[in-house]
């Protein structure tokens, strides 16, 4: 989450920013930022097969360079983002929702390029004694990315509120711990360890359920009543997209290629995957499971997208709620059947 502070600095920032147009902006060059999960594989697939630069040279711009840059959580995607060092960033969909209604109607404003995924997410326990979130003690630990802040720590309270009703959305907050997804793998097969509880996404979420006394007590679609809800956005500038129209609709085209690349073809988008992070370490099997799961979507229509901000706008975490979920993305998707 942007704080205040920053915020402020990050308008008066574009303020001075739209007085001139950079030079940098003339040259035929977009910057996209990510995480390793699995939630952006279709930036991965883009990225290892050359789409972007494929459609560029499609649409007139031969010689587009195109440059990817590794983060590992969405704050520092974001301060890259407004401080004009990259175009488009690939978040979580609550960071999108937060971003939108922060920056809407300013010269930083930022809507949603495309969802990227909509993939299972599941709360995870080794502790036998409990059989769903009612039975958590205060001997019990729930690993999350960030707490408070990250789309598991939004679902962990959509699933509070839901139980005993949303006066208690935080009622299990202060079980949380903020862990990388990995080392909470790590922490979940420490006997010892305090975290008894993860929330993890592919491919981690199988990872955990291979290993013995770990069972998954609730997952996102249960919390979203069956919908299956967008866990990957890809998110720009209104700027960024007025000043490149070209670049921007060839980057649309690569997403579109590389979620029918995945549809099509589970082992040649793991490729993608692998030839776009490095990862040699997961073994294949897993990943062509998270690529091939039938509650893995890889899509540009956002799911419960409208839902997240509902309740983020209720809890008071963001101060203007959208009328509808097209609101928060640009005209490109505007007519998917989203929600």
């Amino acid at each position: 989450m942007i704080s205040g502070w920053r915020y402020a600095g990050y308008l008066a920032l574009a303020a001075f920013a739209a007085m001139a147009v950079p030079a940098a902006a003339q040259q035929p060059e977009i910057r996209i930022s990510r995480t390793t999960t699995m939630a952006y594989l279709p930036l991965m697939v883009a990225e290892h097969e050359k789409l972007i630069e494929k459609h560029a040279a499609a649409l007139g711009i031969p010689n587009l360079k195109v440059s990817w840059l590794l983060f590992t959580g969405p704050s520092a995607q974001i301060d890259a983002l407004f401080s004009g060092n990259v175009d488009v960033v690939a978040v979580g969909s609550t960071a999108l929702v937060t971003l939108w209604a922060r920056t809407k109607g300013s010269a930083l404003e930022v809507k949603g390029v495309s969802a990227m995924s909509s993939m299972p997410i599941a709360l995870n326990t080794r502790n036998p004694n409990v059989k769903s979130i009612r039975d958590f003690t205060d001997k019990d630990r729930i690993a999350l990315p960030s707490v408070g802040v990250s789309h598991q720590a939004l679902l962990l309270q959509m699933a509070a509120a839901k139980e005993w009703g949303f006066e208690n959305y935080k009622k299990l907050d202060h079980l949380t711990v903020g862990l990388g997804q990995m080392d909470a793998v790590a922490a979940m097969l420490s006997p010892g360890h305090e975290v008894t509880s993860d929330f993890p996404t592919p491919p981690f979420l199988y990872i955990e359920r291979e290993q013995p006394g770990i069972r998954t007590i609730l997952t996102m679609k249960e919390i979203l009543n069956g919908e299956k809800g967008t866990i990957g956005t890809a998110v720009g500038s209104s700027k960024f997209r007025a000043t490149n129209p070209v670049v921007y609709k060839a980057l649309v085209e690569a997403i579109k290629e590389a979620m029918e690349i995945i549809t099509k073809d589970k082992d040649r988008a793991v490729d993608g995957y692998i030839g776009a992070t490095g990862d040699k370490k997961t073994a294949r099997r897993l990943l062509m499971t998270a690529a091939s799961d039938p509650d893995a979507e890889f899509t540009m229509t956002p799911r419960a997208l409208k839902s997240f901000a509902d309740f983020m706008f209720k809890i008071g975490r963001i101060k203007q709620n959208p009328a509808t979920w097209q609101e928060m993305f640009f005209s490109e998707v505007a007519d998917l059947p989203g929600s």
